[in-house]
Formats: C-alpha cells, sequence, structure tokens
C-alpha cells in the first residue's frame, strides 16, 4: 500500500521531483486522465483572456487536474508573453480554489502569494478580511485558497492582482 499510493502521495504533497537521473522516485499512475492534461491545459491557456483580462488567471473548467508541469511549456510560448500568476478549479467537492503559480516547478515560493491578512483564515473572518463574501479558507503560507463559487475564487486572484504593488515581492 505505502509504496503503491502512499509515497505517491506524499512526495507530491512535499514538492519531491518524480524523476531523479533518470529513473522515477515514485510511480505516478493513479490518474487515469493523465493522456487528456496536456490538451486540457492547451484549452485553458488559449482562454486566458476571457477569463480575466489581464491574461494572468487560468481556469481549469475539469477540476484540478495535474497543471503545473505543462503550464510553464505552454506559457513560454505565449506570444504576447503573459506570466500566468493564478489558477482557479473546482475541487472533487465543486468548491472552487485559487491556486498561485509556484515560481519554478517545483518550488513552494509563490509568484504572488494571496494578501497576508487573509492568510489562515477561515469563513466569515475571511469575508470581512477580504471583503469578498463565501470564502472558505486562506492557506497560512498564501498558495491556495477556497470559495465557493467560481465568480468569488476570480474575485479573490483578482483582488490579490490589484494589491500587488503593497505585496512585498519574493525574490
Amino acid at each position: 500500500m505505502y509504496e503503491n499510493f502512499v509515497e505517491e502521495v506524499d512526495a507530491v504533497d512535499n514538492g519531491i521531483s518524480q524523476w531523479a537521473e533518470g529513473e522515477p522516485r515514485y510511480c505516478c499512475d493513479y490518474r487515469h486522465d493523465h493522456h487528456a492534461q496536456p490538451t486540457l491545459n492547451l484549452l485553458a491557456i488559449l482562454s486566458l483572456f476571457q477569463v480575466d483580462p489581464s491574461g494572468e488567471i487560468v481556469e481549469l473548467a475539469k477540476g484540478g487536474c495535474p497543471w503545473k508541469e505543462h503550464l510553464y511549456h505552454l506559457e513560454s510560448g505565449l506570444s504576447p508573453p503573459v506570466a500566468i500568476i493564478f489558477v482557479i478549479y473546482t475541487d472533487q467537492a465543486g468548491q472552487w480554489r485559487v491556486q498561485c503559480v509556484p515560481k519554478e516547478p517545483h518550488s513552494f515560493q509563490s509568484r504572488l502569494p494571496l494578501p497576508e491578512p487573509w492568510r489562515g483564515l477561515r469563513d466569515e473572518a475571511l469575508d470581512q478580511v477580504s471583503g469578498i463574501p463565501g470564502c472558505i479558507f486562506v492557506h497560512a503560507s498564501g498558495f491556495i485558497g477556497g470559495h465557493r463559487t467560481r465568480e468569488g475564487a476570480l474575485n479573490m486572484a483578482r483582488a490579490t492582482l490589484a494589491q500587488r504593488s503593497y505585496l512585498p515581492q519574493m525574490s
């Protein structure tokens, strides 16, 4: 059980790369839709400016399928160049997530984390501080947040983009 499932989930959760010198560190075979993911991610990139005029927010209509590995490659081919800052998607319960894009593929540093005052808050407390009703949570590090609706998740991302000049920039 550990080698066939737990090891993989634990490694992905802790940002450990699957590959080391040509040999996989763990097996990643629990996702049956992995062949469709690059296509789904490409479609999300193509609709970039429909989600938000900034082009900095991607929506994954099929939920939180793996996107990080493909995003950097697809992003490099955009013309004009755009740095994608957030990905929004539904979770398994049908609620929405707003996830910050890491600076690099296996980094825990976000290009732009959710605002410091929101971090670690939940529900009504987060609604009050953010001014966005329907919030669920923001992780203590600011890399991900949750909302009950698509529009709310989009508003969380947009509010963060609007505050970016006031947020400390990560080097």
